[in-house]
């Protein structure tokens, strides 16, 4: 690959890595996770980070925890800081529905280089495809994204 795919992922993903994996499901998307930030650290694909993102990770009670995920942040090539222009597409995105922080992330998403936003939040996925006209970036779970993607990582 010439140009590495920049992708953006949200608080949830982050935190998957912290979450118990006794579930099925959380421990595909943490694995999902991990091999995104992998290959991050491989240079075969560009994390994104945001102050927006680093706000809300900051919130998180654990300083173990939110230790180890700004670690994972830290391997960012990108960073985009939260200006006029995303602030007026959040609070359009709040009119329609989305959550501040996910309005905040979406925004900052579609104004990065990202190709495409992640997150583990069903809701939020459901409601970006019900917005998809709207939406200027691709939404996905970690694990449909990379079960769609495999040749990016090789395997």
């Amino acid at each position: 690959m010439s140009k590495s795919l920049a992708i953006y992922l949200d608080s949830c993903c982050f935190c998957r890595l912290l979450d118990d994996t006794s579930q099925y499901r959380v421990r595909l998307e943490t694995e999902a996770v991990v091999t995104i930030l992998e290959c991050c650290d491989r240079n075969d694909m560009t994390l994104i980070s945001s102050d927006a993102l680093e706000f809300e990770l900051q919130r998180l009670p654990n300083p173990e925890g939110r230790s180890q995920i700004f670690a994972f942040l830290g391997a960012a090539k990108e960073f985009v800081e939260t200006n006029e222009n995303i602030e007026n597409r959040a609070e359009g995105l709040c009119k329609l529905g989305f959550t501040l922080y996910d309005a905040l992330h979406i925004a900052s998403a579609e104004a990065s280089s990202a190709r495409v936003f992640l997150t583990t939040d069903d809701r939020l996925i459901r409601k970006a495809m019900s917005y998809a006209d709207n939406i200027q970036i691709k939404v996905s779970n970690p694990v449909t994204w990379l079960m769609e993607n495999q040749e990016l990582i090789g395997d």
